[in-house]
């Protein structure tokens, strides 16, 4: 099998990582330095406070939100005010701190070295061979009295000599002291900086059978112990595309993948889940409809395990295949799928396909998401791909003005919006603004801008003034707009539980401990069959008709740099048969 590790290193604010099998794209690597990823660094940190109902300390480590620490990441129990040694697992998004852990890892080409762990050690599964293992633990026993940690040897460890792994324990070992040696200085910062992402990818990814090219400096980008591997890329195209991988790195990006037989799936990403939907397309290879949903299905199995490491999607996938109806056919694309997961560097669960032909996989996600480092939210619709239709927008618009242009205190009105909206309005709604004009002896005027959302002004004794309209998804989403609500209040201090677990400095404090299980449910069932009292949430003093009414704000003129002589100019429409076309 012919492997390639491709690296374009040749614009260092944009590292690209392409690693190939037989000229097919499986793993695909993007970071820029505007989302450097923290992933591995070690700090110092400060616990910021306990929470109890998550079952959390939030820690001060000096980013922009405080980190997650679950009491699970933490060989100890911590108060508020003390120092700890964290790692960052999981990096900042945009409305969640980073994820952290007190389990330190070490990494090398070899081992991993682990501190805060029983001393011991372990041995990848991917070695087998109870020779090999048995080698390994020898050389393990050798090197005990060196050891202060646990230390897990990697699958790489294969045909090494004794000598290079005994230079990478003292390698972990003196990075461990390090890190001890700098805590003892209480202050929250950076105690050691992860490797760049190159040599991270090249130490969990790399094996010997591997060929690598750098399009950039070698002696810059790749770690001195790997340099004498690195081949230099020296080809007028660029790397990827002489490697014809470009089209393959731009696909990742799609929603749909073709399968060879015609078929093809769509991937989706929400909040909560990834969807993936099978469909057959145009798959004739079956003679029978049976047939032809297993021929696709089994195709999809094989693509979406390839997908999975080449996307590094994590969290809750939910598979929708074709219908089948037979229970062989079910089992055939379930082992088929578990069989190709086999590979994957991640943790994962599956589940089982049900009678729905429904199948549930949970996937670590082991990097920060490709597409969100190289794309932003589109301006115009905010991330969810539609924009309201002009029809839409020129009513909405035409409320505002009319709520507007009957205050005595308005002069004039601007409408600032793109052409089509304008075209719209001019051409459908004309009567309807020219009515308003004339009951009210104001003008209307438009502006044109590259905006997808209009946006209105109007001018009161010579200053230009932003009649405001609540932009309700940003509020939504900073969770400030909600709905009124007159829901039952849910008590659940009505349900009891086993036992209370208190958090305190030195121990956990145990209620009730030895109640039995069975006692348990017993009392919880007599509360549900008694009749709870609710209290309904009583009106509070927010004044929702105050709220509604559309807020203004005044602005000097000068705030937007318009001239109000040019910007209440008349615009002259041109006229095709009765259809306006442009303006002079």
């Amino acid at each position: 099998m012919n492997k390639l590790m491709l690296i374009d290193s040749k614009d260092e604010s944009n590292i690209q990582i392409a690693i190939t099998e037989n000229e097919r794209l499986v793993n695909f690597f993007f970071e820029s330095n505007e989302n450097e990823s923290i992933v591995r660094n070690v700090y110092l940190g400060i616990v910021d406070h306990v929470e109890n109902s998550l079952q959390a300390y939030f820690i001060n480590y000096g980013g922009n939100k405080n980190g997650f620490l679950s009491f699970s990441a933490s060989k100890e129990n911590l108060i508020k005010g003390q120092y700890i040694i964290v790692q960052i697992v999981k990096d900042e998004k945009e409305n969640k701190g980073a994820m952290l852990t007190t389990f330190i890892e070490i990494k090398s080409m070899l081992m991993v070295g682990l501190m805060n762990q029983n001393k011991g050690c372990s041995v990848s599964k991917k070695i087998s061979a109870k020779t090999d293992r048995e080698l390994i633990k020898s050389w393990y026993e050798r090197l005990d009295s060196h050891i202060d940690s646990h230390i897990i040897f990697r699958h790489s460890v294969m045909n090494k000599e004794y000598s290079q792994v005994e230079n990478d324990i003292k390698n972990i070992n003196q990075t461990m002291e390090y890190i001890t040696n700098a805590a003892k200085e209480k202050t929250v910062r950076l105690i050691l900086k992860a490797p760049s992402m190159i040599e991270k990818i090249i130490t969990d990814y790399y094996k010997p059978d591997t060929q690598i090219y750098v399009e950039g400096d070698i002696q810059g980008n790749i770690p001195q112990y790997m340099s004498e591997y690195a081949n230099k890329h020296n080809e007028i195209e660029s790397i990827f595309k002489f490697h014809n991988i470009e089209n393959q790195i731009e696909s990742i990006f799609c929603e749909r993948v073709n399968l060879p037989s015609g078929g093809y799936i769509i991937i989706q990403h929400t909040e909560a889940l990834t969807s993936i939907d099978v469909n057959s397309g145009v798959c004739k290879k079956e003679s029978s409809i049976d047939k032809t949903a297993l021929l696709t299905n089994m195709e999809a199995a094989v693509e979406i395990t390839k997908q999975l490491q080449l996307r590094d999607i994590g969290g809750l996938i939910v598979i929708d295949f074709i219908d089948m109806y037979q229970k062989e056919y079910m089992e055939l694309v379930t082992k088929k799928i578990a069989k190709n997961m086999e590979n994957d560097k991640a943790k994962y669960n599956l589940g089982e396909l049900d009678r729905f032909c429904l199948f549930t996989i949970s996937r670590q996600q082991l990097r920060r998401n490709s597409f969100i480092s190289m794309h932003r939210k589109c301006l115009h619709c905010e991330g969810i791909g539609f924009v309201k239709k002009d029809s839409v927008w020129s009513s909405f618009v035409l409320r505002q003005v009319a709520h507007l242009i009957k205050e005595d205190y308005v002069e004039k009105v601007m409408i600032k919006c793109d052409s089509n909206l304008a075209y719209y309005i001019l051409n459908h709604k004309r009567d309807m603004l020219y009515n308003m004009e004339n009951e009210y002896n104001k003008v209307v005027q438009f502006e044109f801008v590259q905006n997808n959302v209009p946006c209105i002004f109007y001018e009161q004794d010579n200053i230009l003034h932003e009649h405001m309209i609540d932009n309700i998804k940003q509020q939504t989403h900073d969770g400030i707009f909600k709905l009124p609500s007159e829901a039952e209040d849910i008590k659940t201090s009505n349900y009891k539980t086993p036992y209370t677990r208190y958090k305190s400095e030195d121990k956990y404090v145990e209620e009730n401990k030895h109640a039995s299980e069975n006692k348990y449910i017993s009392e919880n069932l007599a509360n549900d069959n008694q009749s709870t009292q609710y209290v309904k949430g009583k009106s509070s003093d927010f004044d929702y008709e105050k709220d509604i009414r559309l807020r203004m704000k005044i602005h000097d003129s000068s705030c937007y740099n318009i001239e109000l002589n040019k910007s209440f100019t008349n615009i002259n429409p041109i006229s095709v048969d009765g259809k306006v076309v442009g303006y002079l």
